[in-house]
């Protein structure tokens, strides 16, 4: 079976919330059932019917793609079809909320992205608590997000941006899929670090935001680089960072915020496989196996890497310690952002 590495990464410790008498029944009730002989059948014997895989976004784009590319092989290892539940709305949380709510027996699975540490801050009442409500089973990919410009802009990195604009106040001007998308706070991020002089207006979707960049109605954007990549190599527009620890395979010249002498900033899309809270060890096992035997494909490597993906395939407990991680990162950067939950 073909493998890929594994990668550490830290975590803020994170108290649980007190349970209710109620809660702490259940609890104990799923712990009992997981450690019962009947339960340990169950895990053995999965999965014994179709495994529904929510993505929490409409058909199409990269998220859903990513999935799609993985499913096949996923569903050879396991012996069960994945079915795909494209259960959009809300950034997400409607199809989040319905695997919390889900039983814990690996016949429900969920495809998340950042999006999910990101709704608590975002929403009043998202419906699920990202550290309490799932089980990590392992994060599968990342991609970087970069920092374009228009090619009206007449500017080619950071330091070019900072004094450009400062030169000349209120005419840049930054689009985004929205207030408190990632790729909104990593533009807040980059305000903060290079103190650039550039107005955000927020679109109803990320897909607006970027035709009106590529149009030239905004100067300034930040997407990943699997999407912005190809017209990167057009000429259409010109890249001049990625808001991330370490640069793209597929945009290998462009270099980090860091790397400019600014700050470091790490904001990146990821995906990864969570399943409800209570899920049997053996479940998440063996999703996690299915999922790294997917990865490994020589197929999936190649379409995967040409599209600056990082191939991951990490533990449920640094899965869990990195969601605790995205948690507080994004915690601080709304609060710098001055949002307020709807």
């Amino acid at each position: 079976m073909n493998t890929v590495p594994e990668r550490t990464l830290s975590r803020a410790s994170i108290a649980r919330r007190p349970f209710t008498r109620l809660a702490r029944a259940l609890s104990a009730g799923l712990l009992c059932w997981a450690l019962m002989p009947g339960g340990e059948t169950v895990a053995q014997t999965w999965p014994d019917r179709a495994i529904r895989v929510v993505v929490p976004f409409p058909p199409g784009g990269l998220i859903d793609a990513s999935m799609r590319a993985l499913a096949p092989k996923m569903s050879e290892a396991l012996g069960q079809t994945l079915v795909i539940d494209n259960k959009g709305g809300a950034g997400g949380i409607i199809g989040m909320a319905d695997v919390a709510r889900s039983a814990p027996d690996g016949n429900t699975l969920l495809f998340a992205i950042e999006s999910m540490t990101l709704a608590p801050f975002i929403y009043r009442s998202p419906g699920f608590d990202p550290l309490r409500d799932f089980q990590p089973i392992t994060e599968v990919l990342a991609v970087p997000i970069a920092i374009l410009v228009h090619p009206s802009l007449p500017v080619n990195n950071l330091r070019e941006l900072t004094a450009w604009s400062r030169a000349n106040p209120g005419r840049v001007s930054a689009g985004s899929g929205g207030v408190g998308t990632a790729t909104h706070l990593a533009l807040e991020a980059l305000k903060a670090s290079t103190q650039a002089d550039f107005i955000h207006i927020p679109y109803k979707g990320a897909g607006p935001a970027f035709t009106d960049f590529l149009a030239g109605q905004t100067q300034l954007f930040a997407v990943s680089t699997s999407l912005s990549a190809p017209h990167v190599k057009s000429g259409k527009v010109r890249a001049i960072a990625l808001a991330s620890a370490r640069r793209a395979s597929n945009m290998a010249d462009v270099p980090t915020i860091a790397e400019q002498g600014f700050g470091a900033i790490d904001y990146s899309t990821w995906m990864g496989f969570l399943a409800p809270a209570g899920t049997p060890a053996a479940i998440v096992n063996k999703v996690r196996e299915a999922a790294l035997r997917s990865l490994g494909d020589s197929t999936n490597k190649a379409r995967f890497t040409d599209q600056g993906l990082e191939i991951l395939g990490t533990t449920p407990e640094e899965f869990r310690r990195f969601i605790a991680a995205e948690s507080a990162k994004f915690g601080k950067a709304v609060a710098l952002a001055g949002i307020q939950p709807e």
